[in-house]
């Protein structure tokens, strides 16, 4: 990672502690071993192989932690997706039958939430940081557990309720999820992570369909099958606390490696980049002087609207009260720790805010805006399918309700390749032409089950390609487009826009179904808004800088300092927390010290 970020996983604003330490300056910041009066040594903290990857130390330990932060959507997304395969149960429950609007309702329900919290809970995220994800995890098993309760006792307006509950927790959830991966992985690595992350969030999908009509079945009811997603929803807080504790004690290890100067295992890179980024934080030379001239000037209106918005310099030592700006704070559009002035060409690091104001909208990149609504089509062409696959297969083909449950859960068999596929990709660079691939099977997949009396194997099969890469190069685009300390906006308008358009989406499918009495009509919508992505995709492709992206050269891969094995290349769209220059680093260590004379202040009681 470069010396000037800071992931994170890492608080840079808990409380501090005053110590001395003989390798520092006199008065040092630490808040490490609160419980233990002994200080810490290098056996405290013995090297791992790369077998031992539930060890901090193990040089395979991130992605150990990458394989948990991805579970920790998991009940979320199989409660959410196991509703399409009791749809049937519910319409034809002869005690108490739902029509296909109620069903739709209780679709969009979930979504109702979704429009507008992930975005103040994205920017809540980070403020506090996503291990703060817990508490949204804990709306989601409240939520189903009201609603499975309003479906036994048939009160529709509980259920209602409870699928908003659970609709409160489950898109943030999922913001929090994107942000950790983000913060954890970099340039063609950020493509494997997220493809990680996508593959285990369709097998929780896949496993979802496959199993909750059996369950229905073998119970002679579906009330039953909702409980048991609950159950899943519980390990997916049990795996929360299993990562909180692991991050918890790899900040531990970092402050003690950090401060107190102990040898490293010179196998685990990824620690000693995180250690050599920390100790960069209390070694600051004293004589380091920031430079007047850090922006590059001469950026044109057209590309000031494509890159975000430059503010203007602020001089070091400027009186930041009278601005309400502060050191150590939180960034006006939510960040912590430092912030990144986003230019064309260097992000510089800037005096921030302390109080985080939710009632000003942040300036993000047209790039990203393009993504988003691309993103939103792109994924609700396919979810609004899925929601209604099994009762669609089970009414046009006339299979059974198991037979139709499984065959719909094959639109995510591919989908467990996201990860190889994304690293792929990510060697190759051509983002672009693999999306414009995308959207023709789509086209070609909702036209075989419209106009041809093909086995829906292939259609499905056709779809969990299309979604076994579409969906990982979109989100890994996200960060590269927009600053560091906004990821939580930027996932959160992601999350509420993709709820919008499911929430409308699932009301006209449902609605349509209802008038017709088939989902012919239903198909061709779908049908058409397959070919509406493909237009979206030349729309991207227009705006350039997304669409090559080069392999990064042997020297860059070098010099990169990064958690990542390579360093972002510069023919994509820009990162908003590319290269810095030696300037920028040296206004860096400017901050930095005077970070530390506040914190030597505070000690003494100032």
């Amino acid at each position: 990672m470069d010396g000037h970020e800071r992931t994170p996983l890492f608080d840079t604003n808990s409380d501090h502690v005053c110590s001395e330490s003989p390798g520092l300056n006199k008065f040092d910041c630490i808040h490490i071993c609160p419980n233990s009066d002994l200080p810490a040594t290098s056996a405290s903290f013995p090297p791992a192989s790369k077998w031992q990857f539930w060890r901090i130390t193990s040089p395979s330990n991130r992605f150990f932690l990458l394989i948990l932060i991805s579970i920790i959507p998991f009940g979320g997304h199989f409660v959410k997706n196991g509703m399409s395969s009791l749809e049937q149960f519910m319409l034809d429950d002869s005690s108490y039958p739902l029509t296909s609007t109620m069903y739709g309702a209780l679709i969009a329900a979930v979504s109702i939430p979704n429009m507008v919290l992930p975005f103040l809970g994205g920017r809540f995220l980070d403020k506090h940081g996503p291990q703060k994800v817990r508490l949204f995890l804990l709306w989601t098993c409240i939520g189903q557990v009201i609603f499975s309760l309003g479906m036994q006792f048939k009160k529709f307006w509980m259920a209602i309720l409870g699928r908003i509950l659970f609709g409160i927790g489950e898109g943030s959830v999922v913001v929090g999820t994107r942000v950790l991966i983000a913060s954890w992985f970099r340039g063609e690595e950020l493509t494997f992570a997220m493809g990680v992350g996508v593959a285990i969030t369709n097998l929780s999908k896949m496993l979802s369909k496959a199993t909750v009509a059996p369950i229905a079945i073998y119970f002679q009811g579906y009330v039953q099958a909702l409980w048991y997603g609950f159950g899943v929803c519980l390990v997916s807080v049990f795996v929360d606390m299993i990562v909180y504790g692991y991050t918890k004690r790899i900040r531990y290890m970092v402050k003690c490696f950090a401060l107190e100067d102990l040898p490293i295992d010179s196998q685990s890179l990824w620690v000693q980049n995180l250690v050599r980024q920390e100790r960069q934080m209390y070694q600051r030379s004293p004589e380091a002087k920031p430079s007047s001239n850090l922006i590059e000037k001469g950026v044109d209106a057209k590309e000031q609207k494509l890159y975000g918005e430059q503010e203007a310099d602020l001089r070091y030592g400027t009186d930041t009260q009278s601005r309400g700006y502060t050191r150590g704070s939180v960034h006006r559009f939510g960040c912590r720790g430092r912030g990144y002035r986003h230019g064309r060409s260097q992000r510089v690091p800037y005096i921030i805010n302390p109080v985080l104001k939710f009632g000003r909208f942040p300036s993000l990149p047209s790039v990203f805006w393009t993504l988003v609504i691309l993103h939103v089509v792109f994924i609700n062409v396919f979810h609004l399918f899925q929601n209604v696959s099994s009762s669609y297969l089970y009414q046009r083909y006339h299979y059974s309700m198991v037979k139709s449950g499984f065959i719909s859960s094959l639109s995510h068999s591919m989908v467990m390749f996201a990860p190889l596929i994304g690293y792929l990709i990510g060697q190759d660079g051509q983002r672009i032409a693999w999306i414009f691939l995308a959207c023709t099977l789509a086209i070609l997949s909702y036209g075989l089950l419209l106009f041809t009396d093909i086995s829906p194997i292939v259609s499905m099969v056709l779809m969990s390609i299309c979604l076994s890469f579409t969906p990982t190069i979109l989100m890994a685009a996200i960060p590269v487009s927009v600053s560091t300390c906004r990821l939580g906006v930027a996932f959160g308008i992601v999350e509420v826009t993709d709820a919008i358009g499911a929430a409308l989406g699932n009301l006209v499918i449902g609605y349509v179904r209802d008038f017709t009495g088939s989902y012919h009509a239903d198909m061709i919508i779908l049908f058409i808004l397959a070919w509406l992505t493909l237009l979206l995709t030349f729309v991207l492709y227009c705006k350039g800088p997304f669409g090559g992206c080069k392999a990064a050269t042997a020297a860059e891969k070098s010099n990169s300092a990064t958690l990542c094995a390579t360093k972002p290349c510069r023919s994509r769209a820009f990162s908003m927390d590319d290269d810095c220059s030696a300037q920028t680093a040296a206004l860096n260590a400017a901050m930095a010290l005077h970070e530390q004379n506040e914190c030597r202040d505070r000690c003494r009681g100032i």
